[in-house]
C-alpha cells in the first residue's frame, strides 16, 4: 500500500481516502512509532545490565587473549599485554 497525501494506492488501483481512513492511517504509524520507542528504551535498559556487558566483554576477549604462561618469569609480560588488550577494547574497569 501506497499512501500520497490524501490517494492510497494499493496494487496501481488508486482510491481517494476520505478523511477518516486519513486520521486511522497516521494514528496507526504513531502507535507503531510508539510502540518502536518503547521497545528501543527496554533494549537499552537490557544493553545496560552487568550481565550484557560481561557477555559482550568477554565475547570480545575471548579470541584475543593470549594463553595464560606457565613460567612465572613470563606473568609480567602477560598481564602488560592482556592491559592493553582491555585499553584496545575500552573495557571499562
Amino acid at each position: 500500500m501506497l499512501v500520497i497525501g490524501p490517494v492510497i494506492c494499493i496494487n496501481i488501483v488508486c482510491t481517494k481516502s476520505t478523511g477518516r481512513e486519513a486520521k486511522h492511517e497516521l494514528k496507526l504509524r504513531e502507535e507503531e512509532l510508539s510502540r518502536q520507542r518503547e521497545k528501543d528504551v527496554l533494549e537499552a535498559k537490557r544493553r545496560d545490565t552487568l550481565a550484557s556487558k560481561t557477555r559482550f566483554y568477554g565475547d570480545a576477549m575471548k579470541h584475543s587473549l593470549p594463553k595464560m604462561p606457565h613460567d612465572a618469569g613470563e606473568l609480567p609480560a602477560y598481564f602488560r599485554a592482556v592491559d592493553n588488550l582491555f585499553v584496545l577494547y575500552d573495557v571499562p574497569t
